[in-house]
């Protein structure tokens, strides 16, 4: 798997150092790292930008708590019954990857006919009912089927999370839509980083684990009504 990184990078690399700048010359940015840090400051600055960005990157929490922790929740027999071999966590990480992908196709052919905020609001509310369904079947009960279905919602709903966050996010930025999307990837997988091994000091557990995501969930789900109350701007429907 790193050999076939490794070559994607350098193919990659190749690309770049072979192909000339497309971006004609009165719309490149000459400032250096003084104009780049002002964009920067404007992004932040931008609610209509920072608030979908915050939707994101907690949305996005979830399922990366989910990676980090799942395996060694649900393949561990001091953590649940029943717990799962090798060849079977790997069936279902794949199953929970296609409910992604899937939710993701769905979400571009329906974004033209309703616009991101409706798909996102849906993707979110998934997110939250998987979250408290997670904590209840781990509080209740110690089976590892308690689990898996509420895991495969909230990975699927995150199909319609990351693309309608992302249009929202980028939808007002115009010409700087480059550095915004730049701050958008870093917020996205900060809080990725940042809280599964934070929480995690405490023990990895299918409790803390379901914790974790419905607080994740439910912070998404009060920053997206703090968006919809101050009635920022969506984009239009293609």
């Amino acid at each position: 798997m790193f050999g076939v990184l490794a070559l994607l990078g350098g193919l990659l690399l190749l690309a770049a150092v072979t192909q000339g700048e497309t971006l004609p010359a009165d719309r490149r940015r000459t400032g250096g790292l003084a104009e780049v840090a002002g964009v920067l400051r404007d992004v932040v600055r931008d609610r209509t930008f920072v608030l979908p960005a915050l939707a994101l990157g907690l949305g996005m929490c979830g399922m990366f708590t989910y990676i980090a922790m799942g395996s060694f929740v649900l393949q561990s027999p001091d953590a649940v019954d029943g717990a799962l071999d090798a060849q079977t966590y790997s069936l279902v990480f794949a199953a929970n990857a296609l409910g992604l992908v899937v939710a993701g196709r769905v979400s571009a052919w329906l974004v033209g006919r309703t616009g991101p905020r409706p798909l996102l609001a849906t993707g979110v509310a998934i997110q939250v009912a998987a979250a408290v369904a997670l904590l209840v079947g781990a509080l209740a009960t110690r089976s590892v089927w308690a689990l898996l279905p509420p895991l495969f919602a909230l990975v699927t709903a995150t199909g319609l999370v990351l693309p309608n966050a992302t249009a929202l996010a980028l939808a007002g930025q115009g010409d700087r839509a480059g550095s915004a999307s730049a701050v958008l990837g870093v917020l996205q997988f900060a809080f990725a980083a940042a809280v599964p091994p934070l929480v995690s000091l405490a023990g990895v557990t299918a409790v803390v684990m379901a914790l974790t995501i419905t607080g994740t969930a439910t912070a998404a789900a009060v920053v997206l009504a703090v968006l919809w109350a101050l009635r920022a701007p969506q984009p239009a429907p293609a």
